[in-house]
């Protein structure tokens, strides 16, 4: 009687924590920014232990021996702890390696396919994309979707029985023919077995990504347009900010002339008589110049031997216009484009690194130039007074 009722508990106790134990899988993986470096290592931990089980539990198994089996036990733990400090170490590359091996057992666990050389060879391009796309991209995305396949992946495996030893015979190429149905008789319905696990999956990592919506409060780490859209971002001006921006305008700053100027403030060229070639941009740098040392305070003679320099900098920057240097058909707008590019080339590989949008000026200046070129030259002489100062 007592053996009867022991029983009884756990066949009831036993559902419950496997449900329990995928709900907070899902929560937790759902959580995958607040610690991108631990994702990734979790991850991939799971990944390489998952897949070192699948190989060699077939070989280990057959030789009937329990010491094979506690063998097999180790590995595939040491797997585990190697892959975490992969993970750790590589948090760019991981991500995406785990994506790609992810979807490509998600596709596998819909559709029924019987090729050996199906997981090694989809997994491994799907796996290189998404590393490529993680480094070159966007790492967050590719880190959120990464858990997504996986969270969901893991959680199904806790709810429904041999989900596991289904996911390995994918893993290892086993031809897998279910000759059983999951019977929906409400429905009148009945789907094959391998079809319920793959969409169960495909649905708890829709709740995954719900639930990282819902924690982030923001679709920005799901939105994978994002990764190919990597340009101008506008930063509060003067018209649109918050307390402190307009507490900011009651401040009367210091107004300088850098036009105005003695004939000695100056190293080699005199504002007044520059020589064509450091003429065609001196009006919009010198109205940058005005503005921004106005604004900022910065040092006189800090602002002109940046002006200077500045132009110069432009002058030397024209040689990409000439077709004996760059074809047409890459030489870029202007020398102001050109020069922007090479000064703010690392901060744009820092962006892509860090997977945050550049934030470059959209001010409304005095200077009449075209918007593309007026906020450029902005970029440009706040840099290099920063530099200067």
């Amino acid at each position: 009687m007592f053996e009867l009722s022991v029983d009884s508990a756990f066949d009831v106790i036993h559902p419950v924590l496997r449900l329990t134990a995928a709900v907070i899988t899902v929560w937790y993986t759902s959580g995958c920014s607040s610690q991108p470096r631990l994702f990734s290592g979790i991850m991939t931990a799971t990944m390489t232990g998952f897949l070192t089980y699948s190989f060699l539990e077939k070989h280990m198994s057959s030789t009937g021996m329990e010491l094979a089996i506690v063998a097999l036990f180790i590995l595939s733990a040491n797997a585990f702890f190697v892959g975490m400090s992969l993970g750790v170490m590589l948090p760019l590359i991981s991500p995406g390696l785990c994506f790609g091996v992810g979807t490509a057992l998600l596709v596998g666990s819909v559709g029924t396919f019987t090729n050996p050389f199906y997981f090694p060879v989809a997994s491994a391009v799907l796996g290189l994309c998404g590393a490529i796309f993680s480094v070159k991209l966007s790492q967050s995305v590719m880190l959120s979707l990464a858990s997504c396949v996986i969270g969901g992946g893991i959680a199904t495996g806790f709810i429904v029985k041999g989900f596991f030893t289904y996911m390995s015979g994918i893993a290892c190429g086993y031809a897998f023919h279910s000759e059983k149905s999951t019977r929906f008789e409400h429905f009148n319905l009945s789907i094959p077995t391998e079809i319920v696990y793959g969409l169960l999956w495909a649905a708890l990592s829709i709740l995954v990504a719900f639930l990282q919506v819902y924690r982030d409060g923001s679709f920005r780490n799901l939105d994978i347009c994002r990764m190919f859209r990597l340009g101008y971002s506008r930063v509060a001006t003067n018209d649109v900010g918050n307390s402190q921006s307009s507490k900011r305008k009651n401040v009367q700053l210091p107004h300088r002339d850098l036009t105005s100027i003695s004939p000695d403030a100056f190293n080699m060229f005199d504002p007044a008589d520059l020589p064509p070639r450091l003429a065609e941009y001196a009006n919009m740098v010198y109205t940058a110049c005005e503005d921004l040392g106005n604004f900022f305070g910065f040092q006189d003679s800090s602002v002109r031997n940046q002006a200077e320099h500045l132009l110069i900098l432009l002058s030397n920057n024209r040689r990409y216009m000439s077709s004996h240097i760059l074809p047409p058909s890459v030489q870029p707008p202007s020398p102001i484009h050109a020069l922007h590019a090479k000064v703010f080339s690392n901060y744009m590989k820092w962006c892509r690194a860090m997977s945050v949008p550049p934030n470059f000026s959209k001010l409304n200046t005095s200077m009449s130039a075209p918007p593309a070129v007026g906020s450029r030259v902005i970029d440009l002489v706040l840099w290099f007074c920063v530099w200067g100062e």
